[in-house]
């Protein structure tokens, strides 16, 4: 069986005020000065201040998932960036010559066009009696 034994800290004993003895006026700091330290608290102080809350095995995981994120995010962010560098390198130099090709091929059929529009113009100025006649055909 377990058996407890009260220990006592002579220290504590000693800077111990009773009840009676204690006041709010002899507290040696003000609320000003509370107010100022909460107010120049930032948040990086704060989160450090978590650090006797949280162990120190969990803390280990933490921060080898926030080194593993970072080194994902970092590795994405260079491929992806060599990826969009392959891309548009192939698109320049594939993809515009081929662009430029296709819309001289477009003017070339537009101007074919053009000129059957303008022979069949011609053939109906020339009316049914102007038409070209072949040498051996008689009317």
């Amino acid at each position: 069986m377990v058996q407890f034994e009260e220990v006592t800290d002579e220290h504590f004993e000693q800077n111990f005020k009773k009840e009676e003895e204690w006041s709010d006026t002899d507290s040696e700091i003000s609320e000003s000065e509370i107010e100022d330290d909460v107010v120049d608290e930032t948040f990086y102080d704060r989160l450090v201040a978590l650090k006797d809350i949280i162990p120190p095995t969990q803390r280990t995981k933490i921060a080898n998932a926030a080194s593993s994120l970072a080194n994902t995010a970092t590795w994405l962010g260079k491929f992806g960036g060599k990826a969009t560098w392959v891309l548009a390198t192939s698109a320049i130099l594939f993809g515009f010559p081929l662009a430029l090709a296709i819309e001289e091929e477009a003017q070339y059929t537009e101007y074919e066009k053009q000129m059957q529009m303008q022979a069949g113009a011609n053939d109906a100025n020339r009316g049914p009696d102007r038409r070209p006649r072949s040498p051996g055909f008689r009317s």
